[in-house]
């Protein structure tokens, strides 16, 4: 896999996570998730490739599988693919305690440092 295709797999697991941590999906996710799939130039093959790979797999699965590729991302594409996260959790105004533990322990997990990337997300609603 290409260094574009790992980290768009890695940010495709943990945003399926994401979105369901709450057990509820709202409009607004699913609007960030298509800005994401846009933004982040995900092809339809991509995010074809990725629900194939994840039915009949648990969260936990998904979830080692997410952090599993995005620690194979240059620290760039990692803090990157954690910004999309963080506005994708912000999506629906309300930052939900299940959100905010995922990220955080995934935060952890991908060795980065929450500082940095709350400053990216800052940049980036500025």
């Amino acid at each position: 896999m290409n260094t574009h295709d790992t980290y768009a797999q890695a940010l495709l697991h943990l945003t399926y996570l994401l979105i369901w941590s709450d057990n509820e999906i709202c409009g607004e996710e699913i609007h960030y998730l298509d800005k994401i799939k846009e933004s982040e130039g995900i092809s339809d093959t991509i995010f074809d490739q990725f629900n194939d790979s994840i039915i009949g797999k648990t969260g936990r699965e998904i979830y080692q599988n997410g952090i599993k590729m995005v620690n194979e991302c240059s620290p760039e594409f990692k803090i990157r693919a954690f910004v999309k996260l963080f506005e994708l959790a912000n999506a629906d105004g309300v930052f939900h305690v299940k959100e905010v533990r995922l990220l955080l322990y995934a935060t952890k997990l991908a060795d980065l440092d929450f500082e940095a990337i709350m400053a990216e997300v800052k940049k980036e609603t500025c």
